[in-house]
């Protein structure tokens, strides 16, 4: 987490890491204390201590960088200590949490062609309706590898982010390749690409099932990281990925879908105020001073950025020419060639 500059200058880098690790042990405690204002605070007395214990000098230089979440907490940190940092990169931060963001789909939507979109529906309904039919649902759940607690919703919010995350990792060529054209089995087409980009572990993930969430049972399949952002989602920034007529995930994804999980795992009566959190932090327009901010034109994480801001705050997009198409090309090229030398050895 700690990683040193020049002189007396110090970074801090990916800031997630202060809050998700080791074993979850006290579900109690973990719910009392899991928040971004302790988070922040608990980073500050990080600098602090560094500063004291380890580099027992003052008037330390500090900067702080982040991605995603990580890139958030780096401009909240920024406003809330604006005089302890010289400056925060926020990458592709999201610091505008969305109760309802259906904009993470319509996003996608945009950025993607309209046969690949075309033919994700087309296996979508297949999926609907293999599980509406009690003579096929089986098949269904051995084709995908996915356990039979899951849902019909839980199944559709698990393949929604599996394309999703093609998109958002710069994979949606990859992706589009594999789903256009559509074969005759377009579920286990499905599945194939689904596995094969991120693991037959994915269609069996805890964090898409409510029952596995809600469960002691299923406990040891909660893990640090799954299970404390499903939480912090549902306590304080839900960005519910939602569905809406047309969109890439089925018609089950909703905000109330989102909101049973929350108080079924959780707490009957939690529910995250993304008003109130972004009128005390700014939401899209931050209050925070030398941030730099950068996004992606394809990144669907991108509507929950930062718009503008009154104070000093750069906001850079990188949007894809035809010159940056031919790099990212090349770099998935050499993550195939890559990945065939690993299956050689």
């Amino acid at each position: 987490m700690l990683r040193s500059l020049v002189g007396s200058e110090m970074c801090i880098r990916d800031s997630i890491n202060a809050e998700y690790g080791g074993p979850l042990t006290d579900k109690a405690l973990f719910m009392s204390t899991l928040n971004i204002e302790n988070v922040l605070e608990d980073l500050f007395d990080f600098v602090n201590f560094a500063e004291t214990n380890v580099m027992k000098k003052q008037n330390v230089v500090w900067y702080i960088a982040g991605g995603s979440y990580s890139g958030a907490l780096s401009a909240w940190m920024k406003q809330k200590y604006p005089t302890k940092f010289a400056a925060a990169w926020s990458s592709s931060g999201v610091v505008n949490p969305r109760f309802d963001y259906y904009n993470f789909d319509g996003h996608i939507v945009s950025v993607i062609p309209q046969n690949c979109a075309a033919n994700v529906r087309k296996m979508y309904d297949a999926v609907s309706d293999a599980y509406d039919n009690e003579n096929t649902r089986a098949a269904l759940y051995t084709t995908l590898g996915t356990p039979t607690y899951f849902t019909k919703a839980d199944i559709a919010w698990m393949l929604a982010d599996g394309i999703a995350m093609a998109v958002q990792y710069g994979s949606k060529d990859a992706m589009c390749n594999t789903v256009v054209p559509l074969s005759n089995d377009p579920i286990a087409q499905l599945a194939s690409y689904i596995h094969s980009a991120w693991g037959t572990h994915f269609t069996a993930s805890c964090y898409y099932s409510t029952t596995c969430l809600s469960d002691p049972q299923y406990s040891a399949m909660w893990g640090p990281d799954g299970y404390s952002w499903v939480y912090q989602c549902c306590n304080q920034v839900a960005f519910w990925q939602s569905s809406y007529p047309d969109s890439l995930r089925m018609k089950e994804i909703t905000t109330d879908y989102f909101m049973a999980q929350c108080r079924s795992a959780y707490s009957p009566d939690i529910l995250p105020d993304t008003y109130s959190f972004n009128r005390k932090y700014g939401g899209a327009t931050p209050n925070a001073t030398n941030v730099i901010a950068t996004q992606g034109s394809d990144d669907p994480w991108s509507p929950a950025g930062v718009e503008a801001s009154p104070v000093s705050y750069t906001h850079l997009r990188a949007h894809e020419t035809p010159e940056h198409l031919v790099c990212r090309l090349l770099l998935e090229k050499k993550k195939k060639k890559n990945e065939k030398e690993i299956k050689i050895k």
